[in-house]
């Protein structure tokens, strides 16, 4: 039968075995056995390091702190890549999400003024196909911004559309130039230095590169009552032809 504990030692003979196991329990360890064990030791400590350390190092804390400024009573915080503030329309709150803030637009210059015919629901975006192609990402780009403020914003519904009938991605589209009566119509220009030019039912928005992008911005802040330019009359604008596409 089992014995609770530890069981008596019965005879000298089992009481010099279990001595000389503890003996042996007791030598030194070798050189070996020594390196293995520091082995161990390092290894343990290792894996704990990492495991405090490691998860920190390998997902560092992200950056809380974004760039913000105010303008004109509106507060902007840029977030991957794009300036966000909040805009008030009706008690309806909207996110303005663009590329640049107001004061990165400040001196692209507005010419002229539009009418009251530019205010239809249907609001055409028109541009050249037969343009330089590499122009054509920051156009899409331009057209994107612009509709996605005409329709969250303005509850306005953008029509693409194309200035000439040249290519097979205008087969489809309206053809819309600031010459067409009863439309609204917003042209993307790439070309040259950025400007807003605009001119009864037609705005034309002008820029190289990501410099359309600026026009794009500079007009929906004004739209957005953010930025209030000062028009310029239009006989100032040096390409008077630019105004009749």
């Amino acid at each position: 039968m089992g014995c609770p504990g530890a069981c008596p030692i019965e005879s000298p003979e089992e009481a010099k075995k279990i001595d000389a196991e503890l003996q042996a329990e007791d030598k030194p360890l070798t050189p070996s056995a020594k390196k293995f064990m520091i082995f161990l030791i390092v290894l343990f400590i290792f894996i704990f390091l990492f495991i405090v350390f490691g998860i920190s190092w390998m997902y560092p804390d992200q950056d809380d702190s974004y760039p913000t400024m105010e303008y004109n009573g509106f507060s902007f915080e840029k977030i991957g890549g794009l300036w966000h503030t909040k805009w008030q329309n009706n008690e309806q709150t909207y996110i303005v999400s663009l590329r640049y803030n107001p004061e990165e637009v400040e001196d692209v210059p507005v010419f002229g003024t539009i009418t009251e015919t530019f205010n239809q629901h249907d609001i055409y975006i028109s541009f050249d196909p037969t343009a330089d192609p590499r122009e054509f990402k920051y156009t899409a780009l331009a057209n994107s911004e612009l509709s996605l403020s005409l329709v969250r914003a303005f509850i306005k519904k953008p029509i693409a559309a194309c200035i000439k009938n040249e290519t097979v991605a205008c087969e489809n589209r309206p053809i819309v130039t600031c010459e067409t009566s009863n439309k609204s119509v917003i042209i993307v220009a790439a070309n040259g230095d950025p400007a807003v030019l605009m001119k009864d039912n037609c705005i034309i928005l002008k820029g190289e590169g990501l410099d359309i992008l600026k026009s794009t911005d500079k007009l929906l802040y004004t739209w957005y009552r953010i930025i209030h330019p000062i028009s310029i009359p239009l006989e100032e604008f040096v390409d008077q032809a630019e105004i009749s596409e």
